[in-house]
């Protein structure tokens, strides 16, 4: 992707072939002098002088290597015709650059985005949940997700991590969702919409548009099974709302409902307008 030059490159690598050279030295004097010593003809202190140095050097250069090692310098290749004065950044993964934060002869440092990779391999969802609905959060617990901006599909996930840490600043703990094989396309930065599923259980729940609301009261208006002979009679029913989700509300019921009746799913506003109309009327 680019390259990195600086002088200590060099430095690193002419540092290393002198210690591996003088190490090349000391290991034969070493033999030397213990041949020297096992002919009574050597000095014990000189060999072990010879041993020390060797240690010490050694120790140097396997720093050293490891130092070369961070920058993709093979010191088995190394020698005095093929020191490098650049080396290249390599990619980590595959993906998508989505920033590029350098330029020709920027002086760059550890802490420093040169630019950023997405790979698509590993998605995941970050949420913030607040801080008194955490507790109702488990692992496992499905994750039901929308971008709003590539359409209204809606994708599955599941609660992965619960964050152990708390944000002072707007209340809420971070949660980690793993993402099923269905996924939309991604696109950096895009907003998502999504919802996690406390539970698994079937409630009754009616389209939006027939929930009527008055006052502190919700309403859901029934009718009688009309017949060619019959007037077409409503009813308002009290109900209790629930939890919304892809226009439906769950609801229950308050007041009884009869069995037989058909509930007003449409035009329910209609009904609810011309029953007051009606009070009014009759106030008159």
């Amino acid at each position: 992707m680019a390259y990195l030059e600086n002088p200590d490159f060099i430095q690193l690598q002419r540092e290393y072939l002198e210690v591996s050279a003088g190490l090349v030295f000391d290991r034969q004097e070493l033999a030397r002098q213990q041949s020297l010593l096992d002919a009574n003809a050597g000095i014990e202190k000189s060999v072990q002088k010879l041993q020390s140095e060797i240690n010490i050097k050694t120790a140097t250069m396997k720093g050293i290597e490891k130092q070369l090692a961070y920058l993709e310098i093979n010191v088995d290749d190394l020698t005095t015709e093929n020191i490098v004065q650049r080396i290249p950044i390599i990619a980590p993964m595959t993906g998508y650059i989505t920033s590029i934060k350098m330029h020709n002869g920027i002086y760059v440092y550890p802490e420093l985005e040169l630019m950023e990779i997405v790979n698509e391999s590993h998605l995941h969802l970050e949420l913030d949940v607040f801080e008194k609905d955490i507790v109702n959060v488990k692992e496992e617990q499905r994750i039901s997700y929308s971008v709003p901006a590539l359409g209204t599909a809606i994708y599955e996930g599941e609660v992965h991590i619960i964050g152990k840490e708390f944000n002072t600043e707007n209340k809420t703990v971070r949660i980690h969702g793993h993402l099923d094989k269905e996924r939309p396309r991604f696109i950096k930065d895009l907003f998502i919409e999504a919802k996690i599923w406390l539970n698994d259980q079937t409630v009754q729940a009616l389209p939006e548009p027939a929930i009527i609301k008055d006052g502190a009261s919700s309403y859901i208006y029934i009718t009688n099974s009309q017949t060619d002979e019959e007037e077409l009679k409503f009813k308002a029913i009290r109900v209790e709302e629930g939890t919304t989700d892809n226009g439906f509300v769950s609801i229950k019921l308050i007041d009884e409902m009869p069995e037989g009746v058909k509930i007003v799913t449409n035009g329910a506003y209609f009904v609810y307008a011309q029953s007051k109309a009606g009070e009014l009327a009759h106030e008159h």
